[in-house]
């Protein structure tokens, strides 16, 4: 039997999505650096428009390297591209502008003739053809040969596609995404999206993902709850859909004698301590029977730890931007788990929505075993982390 290497050291680069003041994107990095600790492959991580304190603070329990030019990654034989939204054409052509002044900030440091080049864009007025041109050099790696690398998409949301169908010439971007040799989208949307405008994406080797996040450590089912008499714990957090009206149904939980638990603070993420910080939010997740949010990554992380979800979220039949609510929808939708999100018809909960919200938490709580998300969350990313092995194997 011919005998399998690992990876050797240096040979592989992992590009985060990184976004310092979110725990939820923490999560997803951090992800990465279990993951492949776990393989026993030593890897380098990179993050775009590299925060000048990450120098002295550090970035939790990760060592980054600053990513500012494709060219950095030439010597590695793979490259992965790690969750979120980095390799959608819609993050280039709307997100990634607002990031190009810090990324050219940061490139300033680095090549002084990049403060040339940014005055010229900014007098001839040429900042958006600049910006989603330098997106596909980062993350499609359009300038460069790929010289028998491979190159990995993993967990990376694609639903949007379509929005921006008409604002791009996709036939431009089609051989970039041919030349990936996988493609791991994190969701069902995700996936037909990409066959449809990019059939070819992957060559062929697309497959269904998920979350990296998901991926953070091993997953295991919790114990059912023993003391019955003690009273039910729910986490909650809301920020992402701007409900108006979250107070009514939180003080009706209180009252059918629930007990409620703020995960305060889940957006912000303090530079210096992100690991501790996120590592007592999470304590706080596991200890509660069921968390209730409007905010993905939150209920993606209560799951993987044990806690089950419940998301809420505005209705919505299609993803529009990086933070609309839709992507919940899907979450839920392909864990065959409906039941535990709730769409509202506006931002202000009616009468009839906070009735059902309750009624099903409260249902939920009174479950004698666990919710059968769990089961069907640990069968996924067992086969998925089976699937992703054969590419570094």
């Amino acid at each position: 039997m011919k005998k399998v290497e690992k990876i050797k050291k240096s040979q592989v680069a992992v590009l985060l999505a990184y976004n310092p003041e979110n725990v939820g994107m923490y999560s997803v990095d951090l992800s990465a650096f279990k993951y492949f600790k776990a393989l026993g492959i030593a890897a380098d991580f990179y993050v775009p428009y590299f925060h000048p304190k990450l120098a002295t603070h550090g970035y939790g329990s990760l060592k980054v390297k600053p990513y500012t030019n494709s060219e950095q990654l030439k010597d590695y034989k793979t490259v992965v591209f790690w969750g979120d939204f980095t390799t959608n054409p819609q993050y280039g052509l709307e997100d990634f502008p607002n990031h190009i002044k810090c990324l050219n900030e940061v490139k300033s440091i680095f090549r002084p003739q990049y403060i040339i080049r940014k005055l010229i864009i900014k007098v001839l007025g040429l900042h958006y053809r600049a910006s989603f041109d330098e997106w596909k050099n980062l993350y499609l790696l359009a300038d460069q040969k790929k010289d028998g690398r491979k190159f990995i998409s993993i967990g990376q949301n694609f639903q949007s596609l379509h929005v921006v169908d008409k604002k791009i010439d996709f036939s431009t971007l089609k051989e970039y995404y041919q030349r990936f040799d996988a493609i791991y989208p994190r969701d069902s949307v995700s996936l037909q999206e990409l066959q449809k405008y990019f059939p070819e994406a992957g060559a062929g080797n697309l497959h269904l993902g998920m979350d990296t996040a998901f991926l953070l450590g091993e997953a295991s089912i919790p114990p059912t709850r023993v003391n019955s008499s003690k009273k039910y714990r729910v986490g909650h957090f809301f920020h992402r859909s701007d409900f108006t009206n979250t107070g009514e149904l939180l003080s009706r939980l209180e009252n059918m004698g629930v007990e409620l638990v703020e995960i305060k603070g889940w957006i912000s993420l303090p530079m210096g301590r992100e690991h501790e910080y996120f590592l007592q939010l999470i304590e706080q997740i596991k200890s509660c029977d069921l968390v209730i949010s409007d905010t993905y990554h939150l209920l993606i992380n209560s799951l993987r730890e044990g806690t089950t979800p419940f998301g809420m979220g505005v209705k919505s039949d299609t993803q529009l931007t990086t933070l609309s609510d839709f992507k919940k929808k899907v979450l839920f939708h392909d864990l065959n788990a409906e039941d535990l999100y709730v769409e509202s018809s506006s931002k202000n909960l009616s009468e009839s929505e906070i009735g059902i919200i309750q009624d099903s938490i409260i249902q939920i709580l009174n479950r004698k075993s666990k919710h059968d998300v769990h089961e069907k969350f640990i069968s996924k990313v067992t086969k998925i982390k089976s699937c992703l092995r054969k590419e570094f194997y």
